[in-house]
């Protein structure tokens, strides 16, 4: 684990060793200011438009803030950390180490080693600390943090309310601890039928990346994610898995035919024509126009009479001749028809 991930690993146990203890009220009981936390949220919302950013004050506090408030409120948390004197010293150490990679220093072998190892011994508290909550807990592992890519987590089951399309990408950033340091295999899963799972990915580690690119098989209204994590030990908590988290998504179909793209044009169309006052030409099908089949047209050299064809085609009407017939009377050179 990088020191960077590894830290930001402690403030989340941290966090939740601060909620097991206080629970709703650990605002009131750590005594940190309400209105810097307000604004960081605020400034969060402002810079992810387009995530779901977390709502809980307590996600906003820093290592620093952490670490005065368990050091502030030893009593209260002497169950779970032990002794304050290594508590202060570790904190103190932890706040030294991690300002190098914050600002793209390098750190020696040996203080990654050493950052990495109070790190571990933190969290193993913490996991052995919950495991006394909850008799269920004390051999088996717990996910801590599970937060797909649209910034929602889940504690059990998230309805997301999020629509997605097929061929999309959501990605899940996964922490879990064990108690007994084993190794931790993650598996996310879709739900296609209340008994059939498809399998999409797997990954070991305590700290693991799982994507989930939306297949046409999981189109509906309700489809739902399934990442849980299983140990190396041969018994679990739950038969097959140790712990599991729950998101739910709706996924649309595709467009079946052509015709939908067709229709989807011509109501543009509309659109537009409506918007700009004009009436949109009225669809249907064109009548095609006659022909008019003439013979071949050959004077006789004789009268000029017409020869060749089924009818005589009429004159075309120019100049006075055009005048004299809108005025009714005969126009020269042309003569009357018989009766």
């Amino acid at each position: 684990m990088e020191p960077t991930e590894a830290i930001n690993a402690l403030e989340v146990a941290f966090r939740d060793l601060i909620r097991m203890v206080w629970g709703v009220q650990w605002l009131e009981e750590s005594t940190l200011p309400r209105a810097p936390l307000e604004a960081k949220l605020a400034e969060e919302q402002a810079k992810r438009r387009g995530a779901k950013v977390s709502t809980d004050l307590l996600d906003y506090t820093d290592f620093t803030q952490l670490g005065n408030v368990l050091l502030g409120n030893w009593g209260d948390f002497t169950p779970a950390l032990g002794k304050k004197k290594y508590a202060e010293a570790y904190i103190d150490r932890l706040n030294g180490l991690r300002n190098a990679p914050m600002h793209s220093r390098v750190l020696l072998p040996f203080e990654r080693d050493l950052l990495a190892g109070i790190v571990g011994e933190f969290r193993n508290l913490i996991a052995i600390y919950r495991s006394k909550c909850g008799p269920d807990m004390r051999y088996y592992p717990v996910i801590e943090s599970a937060v797909d890519s649209f910034g929602n987590s889940s504690l059990g089951l998230n309805e997301t309310g999020i629509r997605l399309k097929i061929g999309d990408v959501v990605s899940f950033s996964c922490s879990a601890s064990d108690p007994q340091g084993r190794e931790l295999t993650w598996e996310i899963s879709s739900q296609l039928t209340p008994t059939e799972l498809n399998k999409i990915a797997r990954q070991t580690g305590n700290e693991v990346s799982l994507d989930w690119i939306v297949d046409e098989r999981e189109v509906g209204e309700t489809i739902m994610i399934v990442i849980d994590v299983t140990s190396s030990g041969k018994y679990h908590a739950r038969s097959r898995y140790d712990d599991a988290r729950f998101f739910s998504y709706s996924v649309d179909p595709p467009l079946e035919h052509a015709h939908w793209a067709t229709l989807l044009i011509s109501l543009i169309v509309l659109v537009r024509h409506t918007l700009s006052g004009h009436a949109p030409p009225l669809a249907g099908p064109r009548r095609p126009r006659p022909v008019r089949r003439w013979g071949t047209h050959r004077p006789h050299a004789a009268d000029g009479s017409w020869t060749g064809s089924r009818s005589r085609p009429r004159p075309r009407r120019t100049g006075s001749a055009a005048g004299a017939a809108a005025a009714g009377e005969q126009a020269p050179g042309l003569a009357a028809p018989a009766r």
